[in-house]
């Protein structure tokens, strides 16, 4: 998709150049939605701004494991400043994945903590699995029996 989108930019481009009945006699193929391709381009522009900055950061991982396991006296300084570009790239990392929205759902989540928890602890997850449904039911029973007063503060209600 994303190459046909830059594919369609370059016809674009190239025919924007040439003169009216100069063309080639190429067919353009012309959209009234605008907007749409716009908005695809800009989320797909931001997704590779997060992977290069992910990438980035990665790579800085690996040159801070360096310094840091052959650590000496005289390498405190590459460490700060290394420490530092981490920081500012996380930061930058942070910043670039405000733009992009993306969404996973939270049952795929649920299903890939379950499947690694089984995998690795496989006689205690339906211990997991009770202990968090008991958790739920406590909360449910606890949000049943509070009240919220009008100034926002919550009054427990306690019943005999």
């Amino acid at each position: 998709m994303l190459w046909k989108a830059l594919e369609m930019q370059i016809l674009l481009n190239s025919n924007a150049g040439s003169s009216g009945n100069g063309d080639n006699g190429k067919l353009v193929p012309q959209t009234n939605d605008t907007a749409g391709e716009t908005g695809v381009d800009e989320q797909n522009q931001n997704l590779n701004e997060v992977i290069k900055s992910t990438e980035k950061t990665l790579a800085l991982i690996h040159q801070l494991y360096l310094t840091v396991s052959s650590f000496t006296t005289g390498s405190q300084l590459p460490l700060l400043e290394r420490l530092n570009a981490l920081a500012m790239e996380l930061d930058n990392t942070a910043k670039l994945s405000d733009k992009y929205n993306f969404q996973v759902p939270m049952e795929s989540l649920r299903e890939h903590q379950l499947e690694e928890l089984d995998q690795a602890f496989p006689m205690k997850l339906n211990h997991i699995e009770k202990y968090v449904l008991l958790l739920r039911y406590a909360e449910t029973k606890l949000a049943e029996g509070q009240s919220t007063l009008p100034n926002g503060d919550v009054k427990h209600e306690v019943k005999p």
